[in-house]
């Protein structure tokens, strides 16, 4: 998602620009976990997003939570860092 050469290895710029987007969706994933579950609820998912710069309607948020979340519909951190990424590729322009 992040490659830009056609290798199929991620070189030292694209390495560090991923581990910083990761590094900072964790922390977003923990500030918005009010619950300390450990966990993100569909609330807590879009205050998330929200958190991370972008909008999403409520059929997309929806969507995206049974896509990512678990059978309970919370979204774990790595479920929710895989979202946050993908969905950082979708938008971007």
């Amino acid at each position: 998602m992040l490659k830009t050469s056609i290798t199929g290895k991620l070189n030292g710029e694209e390495f560090l620009r991923l581990w910083k987007k990761v590094a900072t969706y964790k922390d977003i994933f923990f500030r918005t976990d009010v619950s300390k579950t450990g966990t993100l609820s569909l609330s807590e998912l879009r205050n998330a997003i929200m958190a991370s710069g972008k909008r999403i309607n409520d059929d997309m948020l929806n969507l995206m939570a049974l896509r990512y979340g678990a059978s309970s519909g919370h979204i774990t951190l790595e479920s929710f860092i895989t979202l946050i990424l993908r969905f950082d590729c979708m938008t971007r322009k």
